[in-house]
């Protein structure tokens, strides 16, 4: 009874608090339709109730709400509970969190930390459920959207959490809940008729696997107001991407320390601003092809015959070829293949003078087309070999694949016309089927029933496609560094898996591309130079969702299961892997945006935006990203392994849940 009496004059104490900061209403009817409908999921008992009256009776308010509702709900809140046994209190706690979500409070800013060049575009009070981490408790509070991401900043929900609650909770960063806009994969109106409220919902599923529900009271036109502005952002892709606003690279970093407790200090950050590199020139095209000793050898030359473009628009301007090609010779060979991506040279293995080459697919057709120019142009490869001239050509695609592009005017090689050539086909599927393929998993990973979980992980294949994508990188390896033989490596348009496997061989073939700089310049080389589409494939530029893929996440993941297997090997760690990721959605940087040089060129995008390698080679922020375990390894990683060692990345998956 003396706890009772106190947590009356607790509550008594409270009330007087309310009267000074809460608008005029009937909060009491309110209240009252509230504990009816949650009476028997709370299990109020007799000795509540009474004190729920009290609310209800004295709730008859005319001051205006004023800014510090927050601090005095939370400070009188936290003393309730300090003066009576949890399981009674955590009903009234509820209640609160629901109270102040239909009041509609007004939300003070100066609580957010934005980055150069963001600005705030809309905020509305409400509610979240973050699935993934907490499937039964809602969380009150704001729901900030700026031109570069959504924010959802706690109210007092820590009040009415348990401690074990709290350290889940905390997987979200606590009290910050930030999603970049270009981390939405999919959002669509949802409406809850259990709440008492009839809160209308918004459910947001993000490509790192976060689901959020964001809730707004029913008649107050917040949520219309949202999803306009989200269709705004996504229609009016690419200028309404963040990264032609930010304006600063250190301000990512102190952005990114605001939210992250293990960041370099604002200090060093300062002290260090001016010695930031300029990441659009980091990648030194002939300094690269030097590194690797091509421009040692008489056999090969670098070629300004893309100068302009005007031979392939999707490859950079310097290409490496045989030498004695003229101009005419590799503009006919062009011709031959699907979008003019002709056979080019993008890694040359020293030990060996092996080279690998990569193109699209040659356009054969049904009438089994012949170009004498594309012949001589292969012929001429297999010469600059001094070791042995039999070229084996790696074709991506499953054959039935191949042989079907015959049908709109492609195919393969004819090795009977490409005399001393093998062909070999290594089974990948197309961007159709990665695409579905994570699709599956994604949904595998947000179904509720665990019981079905590893099956349904297994049945995506997800796993499988990378294993497939690796042990076909392996092979070309091989060939190179131990038969010696010069290869090349084409899909159809060469682009998505001819860059995936060129780049997986060049990692095993070459310490370099194992430290941090070198896969630095691995992807701006065989990614960002010779035309991965990422805007096309991320959707950056409005394209349709069939021509998406996750192409370069496939990748950079394979590149982990090689990491798993050798990790003392590779000089960056997992962390590394998972910010680029990240960025390659956050559109905070312009370094992966469009589809070609070319377009990155006319848009002007180095004086525009920022590059990402900014930050990531930026001395104090680097060192996060350093593998401590590392141990040089100057010589050639090529594993036998099978499929069973290759793994689910656990640590990208599920770094947003508890399990």
């Amino acid at each position: 009874m003396q706890e009772l009496d106190a947590l009356q004059n607790s509550i008594t104490l409270l009330i007087d608090d309310l009267r000074k900061t809460l608008d005029s209403s009937d909060y009491s009817y309110l209240l009252q339709s509230i504990i009816e409908s949650n009476r028997q999921d709370l299990e109020l008992d007799f000795e509540v109730l009474p004190l729920i009256s009290i609310f209800r009776t004295s709730l008859n308010l005319n001051k205006t709400p004023t800014d510090n509702y927050a601090e005095v709900l939370q400070s009188s809140l936290k003393n309730l509970r300090d003066k009576t046994p949890c399981h009674k209190i955590q009903g009234i706690l509820s209640l609160f969190a629901k109270l102040k979500f239909q009041l509609q409070l007004p939300f003070d800013d100066s609580k957010i930390e934005l980055a150069d060049g963001e600005e705030i575009l809309w905020t509305s009070y409400g509610i979240a459920n973050c699935t993934r981490v907490l499937r039964k408790l809602l969380f009150d509070g704001q729901i900030i959207l700026t031109n570069y991401r959504l924010i959802f900043l706690e109210g007092c929900t820590d009040v009415f959490l348990d401690q074990s609650t709290q350290e889940n909770a905390s997987l979200w960063s606590k009290k910050y809940h930030i999603i970049p806009l270009g981390q939405i994969m999919h959002f669509t109106k949802m409406n809850d008729s259990k709440m008492v409220s009839k809160v209308k919902r918004v459910l947001l599923i993000t490509r790192d696997v976060r689901i959020l529900k964001l809730g707004f009271i029913s008649g107050s036109h917040r949520r219309k107001e949202m999803f306009i502005k989200l269709r705004e952002y996504f229609s009016n892709m690419p200028r309404s991407l963040f990264c032609w606003s930010a304006k600063d690279p250190s301000a990512y970093v102190k952005l990114l320390h605001t939210t992250n407790r293990d960041m370099v200090s604002r200090s060093v950050l300062f002290e260090h601003k001016q010695s930031l590199l300029d990441g659009w020139t980091f990648y030194d095209v002939d300094k690269e092809f030097e590194r690797m000793g091509v421009s040692k050898d008489n056999q090969w030359t670098c070629t300004m015959t893309n100068d302009g473009y005007k031979l392939c628009p999707t490859y950079p301007k310097q290409l490496w070829v045989p030498a004695g090609c003229t101009a005419e010779l590799l503009m006919s060979a062009s011709a031959f293949r699907s979008r003019n991506r002709l056979p080019a040279l993008v890694y040359y293995h020293k030990s060996s003078k092996s080279v690998i080459m990569r193109s699209s697919q040659p356009a054969v057709g049904i009438s089994r087309r012949r170009s004498r120019e594309d012949e001589l142009l292969l012929t001429k490869i297999q010469e600059a070999n001094p070791i042995t001239q039999e070229l084996v050509i790696f074709d991506a695609r499953p054959k039935v694949n191949a042989v079907a592009n015959k049908a709109i005017g492609y195919g393969y090689e004819d090795v009977q016309n490409y005399g001393g050539c093998k062909l070999v086909f290594c089974d990948i599927e197309n961007i159709h089927t990665i695409r579905n393929s994570l699709i599956k998993l994604y949904d595998a990973i947000l179904d509720e029933e665990s019981s079905r979980h590893n099956l349904s992980v297994q049945n995506s294949a997800w796993v499988s496609h990378q294993y497939q994508l690796f042990s076909s990188a392996v092979k070309i390896a091989k060939t190179v560094a131990l038969k010696n033989q010069s290869v090349l490596v084409h899909c159809s348009d060469g682009w998505d898996r001819t860059t995936q496997l060129v780049s997986l061989t060049s990692i095993m073939l070459d310490p370099y591309y194992r430290t941090l700089n070198g896969f630095v310049v691995l992807i701006e080389k065989d990614w960002i130079s010779f035309g991965h589409q990422f805007s096309l494939r991320h959707g950056y530029d409005g394209s349709s969702s069939s021509e998406r893929a996750p192409i370069f996440q496939q990748f950079i993941e394979t590149v982990w299961q090689t990491l798993h297997l050798f990790p003392k090997h590779f000089e960056f760690n997992e962390n590394f892997l998972i910010f680029l990721l990240d960025q390659i959605y956050s559109c905070y940087f312009g370094t992966f945006l469009y589809n070609s040089q070319k377009e990155r060129v006319e848009a002007k995008l180095s004086q525009q935006t920022l590059s990402l390698w900014d930050v990531i080679l930026f001395k104090p922020y680097r060192s996060r990203y350093i593998n401590r375990s590392y141990v040089p390894y100057n010589s050639i990683l090529i594993p036998n392994i099978n499929e069973n060692i290759f793994v689910l990345w656990d640590n990208y998956y599920f770094r947003y849940t508890k399990n």
